[in-house]
């Protein structure tokens, strides 16, 4: 038999194994609670019990989806059954997956962004369908003690369809249901309507430890140390349905022989031959079940890594205390330098972090409603009612202790705190208005200098809206290619000649005109598609740098690199690549460095800036002087230049202040022997001011403005052609 034909005949097995089910019928209260605990665990909008047909697929239970079924050539569970090994189907991105990236329910709704589907197998190995979590948002943090907890779910579905399974088993004889059961996994049992026991399967043996001698024609009472009460009731309402089977499990405390206890679930059969009448016991022993319940209600309120409320739980109480009346404050808070923990030491240090911060926040807020971890490195404290004044002081005393140094692998690990305060019921009405409200709070204490806290103000919205409209726009801007590179000249302040250019980005605005980075950079660095973008600059400059050779050999020029950029382990192999391309020679390349790539200190970063300077490339540390930079990292770090800010150049031939400062940083730079370079020189006094305490190169509107690649050659380059 070929390949094919023998999957042709293992997908009519596995259909037939799905029709044993009887599963196209209504959901069950057990199957739903599944679902509901799903979606709360991983925090997501969609959970679904999946059963894929041969045509289509069906929903046994869902939360989140209006549909109950959808075609099975564009079902994604269709491929979580094909996958090998019975292993999950894990899609962090959609939009990055090209099997799936055109799906229409991806491209229309529910606009599915992320799925993880894990298999649902029967106990024939067969898998049926899936249990399956969907998203409309990307999720990279779905992680593998997320997919074991998926695992371990689905196998509770699993087990839950097969005991629907043995309890629906409709229009068969009892000859037949007794065959079936001789080989069931499960305790099964059959009576007589009084209740004496004439069918007692090797599994019941087992769970009970009566022999079939010792248990035949006596009362089914004594597996329970109830009165049977309950179990006669079930099946009085069995037999007066007229069904064949009662869509009910009952939960009993079953005795074995020894008197030992244990939680059961029952569900009944029952059928007439005859005049006779017998029942159907189906009695799982449930205290593995109970456990695992147990766990993934205390998963659905808690966050695993730190013990706190996750966001689910933190919403439910803070609308309690607001449906009671209760005016309630909330802070929001977000790390400050956690991002660099988890890039320069590893994932295991930031979830260290995680839980000192969290263990930090219950013992600083122990008077708080709730404290939760919402995801990330982002808090959430619910406090009673008190005056501005208290929860100001609340947030002051949470900054301070989190800024405390942590000791950590051998090492001191410097962390901040940001946090956002709204009230209710002035900032709002809800979990989410005030939770919006902080973050918008929070967003401009990040704005204002971080390690600080604010308080929420009606005017912070406009402003956001503001920010948001500019980020959409920024996102258009990229897909339409409308930013474009502009070149400022850099002159020897010795002998007058031109040495240099700078790349700096500029926005063509379709309806704002050009824009200067000051007007969008602050948005761009937030979005993820600034390392594209940088590396669109880094090949435009290196291409134009190259090719104005010819004019003026030796012609530097300088690049700035967003963050995200350098943080890139790739990134030197990434700049070898474009100098080898566009031929242009390493050491007329100069990478310029924000301060924030310097206060990483550590080795990784160092190790990147050498590989960089292996190359030949040079590295300048832009904007000296403006930040809070430690002398002693200009010894550790391979720069070759530094430039002095331009706030420091205005007047200063008349502010002593700013003279000083740009002699002491000149200064510094000969002591640690670097090249030094002014920027925003616009008159001769400046040039004269520079020259005479030795600073090397100068630039700035008096040399020329930042200009189009054809006006700086018409300028600069035709003169020496």
């Amino acid at each position: 038999m070929s390949k094919r034909s023998r999957g042709i005949v293992n997908e009519q097995h596995r259909l037939a194994n799905l029709h044993s089910f009887n599963l196209d019928t209504a959901s069950s209260p057990e199957l739903d609670q599944l679902t509901q605990l799903a979606s709360k665990i991983f925090d997501a909008p969609i959970a679904l019990i999946s059963l894929v047909d041969e045509s289509r697929q069906f929903f046994k239970s869902r939360v989140g989806l209006d549909i109950c079924e959808t075609p099975r050539d564009i079902s994604f569970c269709t491929h979580t059954i094909a996958t090998p090994d019975d292993k999950p189907l894990i899609i962090h991105d959609v939009s990055v997956h090209p099997t799936f990236v055109n799906n229409p329910l991806v491209t229309g709704p529910p606009f599915i962004r992320s799925y993880f589907g894990c298999p649902l197998l029967s106990r024939e190995g067969f898998k049926i369908g899936t249990l399956c979590i969907i998203d409309t948002k990307a999720r990279p943090d779905f992680d593998e003690k997320d997919v074991a907890m998926l695992e371990n779910m689905a196998g509770v579905v699993a087990d839950k369809l097969e005991l629907w399974r043995l309890s629906h088993l409709n229009g068969v004889n009892q000859s037949r249901w007794k065959n079936i059961a001789a080989t069931s996994p499960d305790a099964i049992i059959c009576t007589n309507l009084k209740g004496l026991i004439e069918f007692w399967n090797g599994s019941a043996e087992e769970l009970f430890g009566y022999t079939e001698r010792e248990i035949l024609h006596t009362s089914v009472s004594r597996l329970t140390d109830q009165s049977g009460e309950a179990l006669y009731a079930s099946k009085k309402a069995m037999l007066e349905s007229g069904q064949n089977s009662f869509d009910s499990n009952l939960q009993i405390t079953a005795k074995r022989k020894d008197g030992t206890t244990f939680p059961a679930e029952l569900s009944f059969s029952t059928w007439a031959e005859g005049d006779s009448h017998s029942i159907g016991l189906i009695i799982r022993d449930i205290t593995e079940r109970k456990k695992n319940y147990a766990q993934l209600k205390r998963l659905a309120l808690t966050d695993v890594l730190t013990g706190l409320a996750n966001r689910s739980n933190w919403k439910r109480v803070t609308q309690q205390a607001l449906a009671s009346n209760q005016p309630v404050t909330v802070l929001l808070a977000d790390l400050d330098g956690f991002k660099e923990v988890n890039d320069t030491l590893g994932h295991a240090a930031g979830d260290d972090i995680l839980k000192i911060v969290g263990n930090t926040l219950q013992r600083c807020c122990h008077i708080a409603l709730s404290i939760a971890r919402l995801g990330g490195d982002e808090f959430a404290i619910l406090l009673p009612p008190m005056s501005q004044s208290e929860a100001e002081m609340v947030a002051q005393t949470i900054i301070a202790e989190i800024a405390v140094p942590h000791e950590l692998h051998g090492q001191q690990i410097f962390v901040g705190t940001s946090i956002g305060i709204a009230v209710s019921p002035a900032h709002g009405s809800s979990a989410e208005e005030l939770l919006r409200s902080a973050d918008l709070a929070l967003y401009k204490a990040k704005d204002a200098g971080k390690n600080r806290y604010e308080l929420y103000q009606p005017e912070l919205r406009a402003a956001i809206d503001s920010l948001h409209r500019l980020k959409q726009e920024l996102r258009e801007a990229i897909r339409l290619e409308q930013f474009v590179v502009y070149y400022q000249p850099q002159y020897d302040l010795h002998n007058g000649e031109l040495v240099g250019a700078e790349a700096l980005l500029r926005w063509q605005h379709p309806e704002r005109g050009l824009l200067s980075p000051d007007q969008f950079i602050d948005a761009l660095n937030k979005k993820s598609a600034n390392w594209e973008l940088g590396i669109w600059i880094l090949g435009e400059a290196c291409i134009q740098a190259a090719k104005w050779q010819q004019h003026c050999p030796g012609l530097r020029i300088g690049v700035n690199l967003f963050d995200s950029q350098f943080r890139s382990t790739h990134f030197p192999a990434l700049v070898a690549e474009t100098l080898k391309i566009t031929g242009l020679a390493p050491e007329l390349l100069e990478l310029e460095l924000v301060e924030t790539t310097f206060l990483l200190n550590d080795t990784n970063t160092i190790n990147r800036l050498n590989s960089l300077r292996d190359l030949g490339v040079k590295l300048a540390f832009d904007d000296y002087g403006t930040g809070f930079a430690a002398l002693n990292l200009l010894k550790s770090y391979p720069v070759s230049r530094l430039k002095i800010d331009k706030s420091f150049i205005q007047d200063i031939e008349k502010d002593k202040g700013n003279a000083s400062l740009v002699k002491a940083i000149i200064y510094l730079a000969k002591s640690f022997e670097l090249e030094v370079i002014a920027e925003g020189v616009e008159n001769p006094a400046q040039i004269r001011f520079l020259q005479q305490f030795g600073c090397d190169e100068a630039q700035g509107f008096y040399y020329g403005e930042p200009m189009k690649a054809s006006q700086f050659e018409a300028l600069f380059l035709s003169l020496r052609s």
